[in-house]
């Protein structure tokens, strides 16, 4: 079990505004095996209680969603959010989703993680409209939710609660949830597209990534990870690769939406190519709800523009 959690524990993609201390938390104790096997050990103890705790934190009001804008290169505008899960531990601090994400995967409480997550994105997204702020939400799915063949029932269901039209909700998965039992993703893939909602793929680029499978599938959106779009305006072999990614994906009849933008140069690049939209601390960082429609009403545009 200790090699499950710790292989796991490092699958999660890291996304903005999240410190992932426990990755780096190692010192040697003088440099012994002896002191790595106690790293380990209270690594492990560690993750067997924050799944213990895992069960609770949705009691406890734990969770938190924070929010990060993605701004249309050509408009200037902010079309949407993407709603990204925060657990602030009453005792641990802040626990990155790197951690506590596949734990509940491993446990199968991902379902009641992707539930609260899905209603509260909703619910903040049906205040913003009816205050005037008139955005798409994006929600990131796990692997075990594209193998419930009753997920999109759910999906369906809190859409309806809070009375949002099912274009308004992006739904992003990864490419390695495909690879993984193709047959049954494919068709849960295809009722969450047949309900009216968006599909986009996450972190294009991150690994081993390829345009040419993804024809037949009702993805929309391709998102570039921010790996290759970060320092693009000085690594050639990065900018290449993403406007070929850019140009391809747009036969294809697919959105690109380039993550990490930091800088006004690599945003130019982007606009230069024909990327549709960005996201990244350029912009901004992810914050709380309050914080987002601050930010909208005062100054929620393109600093490019």
């Amino acid at each position: 079990m200790l090699n499950t959690l710790m292989y796991m524990g490092n699958s999660w993609g890291n996304d903005y505004g999240v410190n992932n201390h426990e990755n780096n938390s190692f010192q040697p104790r003088h440099g012994t095996i002896a002191g790595f096997y106690h790293y380990l050990q209270d690594k492990y103890l560690h993750h067997l209680r924050l799944i213990n705790e895992l069960q609770d934190c949705l009691e406890r009001d734990e969770l938190n969603l924070c929010y990060q804008p993605l701004i249309d290169l050509e408009t200037g505008r902010t079309t949407r959010v993407e709603a990204l899960l925060r657990w602030q531990h009453k005792h641990s601090g802040s626990i990155s989703p790197e951690i506590f994400i596949p734990l509940a995967e491993q446990t199968g409480q991902i379902h009641a993680l992707t539930s609260w997550v899905l209603d509260h994105a909703l619910q903040q997204l049906h205040a913003w409209i009816s205050g005037g702020i008139n955005i798409d939400i994006a929600v990131n799915l796990s692997m075990c939710n594209l193998h419930d063949e009753n997920f999109p029932a759910l999906v369906i269901g809190l859409l309806d609660k809070w009375s949002i039209p099912p274009e308004l909700l992006i739904l992003e998965i990864t490419e390695g949830m495909i690879m993984y039992d193709p047959e049954l993703t494919i068709r849960v893939l295809r009722k969450l597209n047949d309900l009216g909602a968006r599909l986009a793929l996450d972190d294009f680029g991150a690994g081993y990534s390829s345009l040419s499978h993804l024809a037949g599938l009702p993805i929309t959106e391709l998102k570039i990870d921010r790996t290759l779009i970060m320092d693009m305006d000085k690594n050639s072999k990065n900018a290449l690769i993403v406007r070929s990614t850019i140009e391809l994906a747009r036969k294809l009849d697919m959105k690109i939406t380039a993550e990490g933008v930091e800088n006004a140069a690599v945003c130019n690049i982007l606009k230069e190519y024909g990327c549709n939209s960005a996201q990244g601390y350029f912009f901004s960082k992810p914050v709380n709800d309050i914080e987002f429609t601050s930010w909208f009403s005062n100054s929620g545009r393109d600093p490019c523009n």
